[in-house]
């Protein structure tokens, strides 16, 4: 009976191929996904940073000459500050090195960080030439 011993012998290499194919396979698959990897790490550090909790939190800062800064516990996404005066503040985001943001007395500005890859967490503030002033902060998480 040739034909039986034909079928073993074709289901034999049918089982061999397949052993052998589906390792490969996999390994042809995992070589084309690990290039990937950082774009997925990048897209999913990037919609992290978007996320928006609907929550807000205020601080008020008395800033002299000392350069000073608060560090939050929830990064935000956007602040409202509003300078009382009576004196200019500086205000950096993040670090001491950053731009700084002056505001004069009674003026307020807005720091959105909607799009970027780094949210605010960490205010660091002062007063130049022996100033002071009183900084309202209104940040939203």
């Amino acid at each position: 009976m040739p034909g039986k011993e034909l079928d073993t012998f074709s289901k034999d290499i049918d089982e061999t191929i397949d052993m052998i194919i589906q390792p490969m396979i996999m390994v042809i698959f995992m070589m084309m996904l690990i290039p990937m990897l950082p774009v997925v790490q990048s897209a999913q550090q990037y919609f992290r940073s978007q996320q928006y909790e609907g929550r807000s939190a205020s601080r008020t800062l008395s800033a002299d000459g000392v350069l000073r800064h608060i560090v939050l516990s929830d990064p935000w996404v956007g602040a409202f500050i509003v300078n009382d005066g009576p004196d200019a503040v500086y205000i950096m985001i993040n670090s001491d090195e950053a731009d700084p943001y002056i505001i004069q007395a009674g003026e307020s500005r807005t720091i959105s960080r909607v799009g970027a890859e780094n949210r605010i967490y960490a205010i660091y503030y002062r007063c130049y030439g022996g100033g002071t002033a009183t900084v309202r902060i209104d940040g939203v998480y």
